[in-house]
């Protein structure tokens, strides 16, 4: 588990991997200011390019690798 508790920022960014199949990517944001976030999560296979698999007007979103 990787957490970030550092100061509130506007976006942000994170790459993580390799990761083997069954991972979850869970992201949870605990305090909101200004509006709630729009949470995206890309996956990339191999050498292919990142593609969306997630995305989330919330304080969390997951997904699961397959």
């Amino acid at each position: 588990m990787y957490s970030n508790r550092g100061k509130q920022i506007r976006g942000w960014s994170q790459t993580f991997g390799p990761v083997e199949q069954g991972f979850k990517c869970q992201v949870e944001i605990g305090d909101i200011i200004g509006g709630v976030p729009t949470i995206e999560i890309h996956v990339s296979r191999n050498e292919e390019p990142f593609a969306l698999k997630a995305t989330r007007t919330s304080q969390s979103a997951s997904y699961t690798i397959n």
